[in-house]
């Protein structure tokens, strides 16, 4: 499971806390400086830390951040089943819309009601950069 989040400040660590009942287990990653390609030039870091250790199936509760930079809110996942018995079910999209992003409402109702084992965004979420 690879977590990933942006900040607009660099940190001194990339980290995340993650646990069945509580968060117990700390994983370290990297951050990476991004620099858009929009006429201010921004400066974005993105965080990827890699959780490993986890049962197929079972659902933990992480947040991300650092001491230093202060923490997410807490976030829960479910780590991918294991074997062949089952098929993962799974929401595609991409270009939203900048004035009407009639899906994404749906998309987060059948996601807070466990419908996906994943989403996949194609791209194109940038405007007004």
């Amino acid at each position: 499971m690879m977590v990933t989040w942006v900040t607009f400040w660099q940190t001194n660590s990339t980290m995340v806390e993650y646990g069945i009942d509580n968060r117990d287990t700390v994983a370290y990653g990297s951050e990476t400086v991004f620099i858009d390609g929009g006429s201010e030039k921004r400066h974005l870091y993105i965080h990827r830390v890699k959780l490993t250790g986890l049962t197929p199936g079972q659902k933990y509760m992480y947040h991300c951040g650092s001491m230093e930079g202060g923490w997410s809110d807490l976030y829960t996942f479910t780590a991918m089943k294991d074997g062949t018995t089952w098929s993962p079910s799974f929401a595609a999209f991409g270009d939203m819309g900048n004035d009407n992003a009639q899906s994404l409402s749906r998309l987060q109702e059948d996601t807070q009601r466990g419908q996906y084992d994943f989403i996949l965004h194609v791209g194109d979420f940038a405007y007004d950069m």
